[in-house]
């Protein structure tokens, strides 16, 4: 038996966009109290190339499934430290459990200041349209998806930046199918809430095509409905 209808995060940074609950509508979406992992016993490490703290994200999950609600369907925790998950690997944009419903996702590496570059004059979008993708698919994992290998998805796998780029925000047909499986929803409204928060936040969420592709979604759908 699955969980009430709820997920949940951790911080309030991305709070915009999960505050609407578009991207897993019709599912809740709350905010819990912060952890301070400095306090809990979870690995870290400084990283060779970057010379930076990272915590290992593996443990972090372990930790996370105590403070997993009752009535939580998944949470995600949101850090703005690095993360990696294996001794031998350099470093995790995000990592979840299938079968736990907890997950976690950094910011570090989707904000050019880590790296010492300089910020662009768009900065918070930038971070939040990158974060974005990678919460929605770890959410994903959460839900039962692995990654997908059919068509271009948010759930297709990401080794490096220049890959989480090209890969879309929503996810293809097949994918869509297996999230509608899992929690259900109008495939019509759901396209139109999407369509309207990404153009709510404007930006790259608008600049790079997504309010369109989405409201001419829905718009197909409407005109079939009508014949």
């Amino acid at each position: 038996r699955r969980p009430p209808r709820s997920t949940r995060k951790e911080s309030s940074a991305a709070s915009d966009v999960y505050k609407r609950q578009a991207f897993y509508y019709p599912l809740n979406v709350k905010i819990i109290q912060k952890v301070d992992l400095k306090g809990i016993s979870v690995a870290s490490r400084i990283n060779d190339d970057t010379e930076k703290i990272q915590y290992n994200a593996s443990q972090i999950l372990k930790v996370m499934m105590k403070y997993l609600p009752a009535d939580a369907y998944a949470m995600i925790c949101i850090l703005f430290d690095d993360i990696y998950n294996r001794d031998s690997w350099n470093y995790v944009f995000g990592l979840a459990d299938l079968k736990a419903r907890v997950g976690v996702f950094s910011f570090a590496r989707y904000n050019p200041v880590f790296f010492d570059e300089d910020p662009p004059s768009n900065l918070s979008q930038v971070i939040l349209y990158r974060a974005c993708k990678v919460m929605v698919h770890e959410l994903g994992h959460m839900f039962g998806m692995k990654h997908c290998i059919y068509y271009s998805c948010v759930m297709n796998a990401s080794n490096h930046l220049e890959e989480a780029a090209i890969k879309p925000l929503y996810e293809c047909p097949v994918c869509m199918r297996k999230l509608h499986l899992v929690i259900g929803f109008n495939p019509l409204e759901r396209y139109k809430q999407l369509a309207k928060i990404c153009v709510t936040l404007g930006g790259l969420f608008k600049s790079k095509g997504y309010a369109k592709w989405l409201q001419d979604r829905a718009a197909s759908i409407e005109k079939k409905i009508k014949k």
